[in-house]
């Protein structure tokens, strides 16, 4: 006999609106349960949360806070540990959240905020190899002149 798969769990940054909203209703279709993280409107937050759960039957968390932060970032491992860790599969890490408009392409500004971002996000699901990585987009390709250095750290 066949043991049953664990249920898939994703963590989603920006995961509240937007373009993160859209990955948490396409992982949601695809039958994972989510935890969002969102910066500031708790209030957004949990109306995501509860239309998720209406409309897709899924567990949908969310976990508030400054993505730049570390502790922010622990606490985020440390909400899926708790949540998820004991009966679900890590089965994606989407690193969403940031907003890069007007940031140049110096050499210091480069280096500090846009790819560091992604990767201490993406650092603790490095545990599991192949399924951490920063969500795409077509303006990476169609282009967007005021985003282009967020882009850049995009596949």
């Amino acid at each position: 006999m066949l043991a049953k798969a664990r249920p898939r769990a994703a963590i989603v940054t920006g995961g509240t609106r937007g373009v993160g909203r859209g990955i948490c209703e396409a992982l949601a279709a695809s039958g994972f349960d989510l935890l969002m993280t969102y910066n500031t409107d708790a209030t957004l937050a949990e109306k995501a949360a509860a239309e998720l759960r209406s409309e897709y039957g899924c567990s949908a968390e969310h976990i508030g806070g400054d993505i730049s932060l570390e502790s922010t970032r622990d606490a985020i491992f440390a909400h899926y540990d708790k949540t998820f860790a004991g009966s679900h599969a890590l089965g994606a890490v989407v690193h969403n959240a940031g907003q890069y408009v007007g940031v140049t392409a110096s050499k210091c500004e480069y280096r500090g905020p846009i790819p560091l971002g992604s990767f201490t996000c993406a650092s603790p699901g490095t545990l599991f190899p192949n399924r951490v990585g920063p969500s795409n987009t077509p303006y990476a390709t169609l282009g967007a002149p005021p985003l282009t250095n967020k882009l850049a750290n995009k596949p």
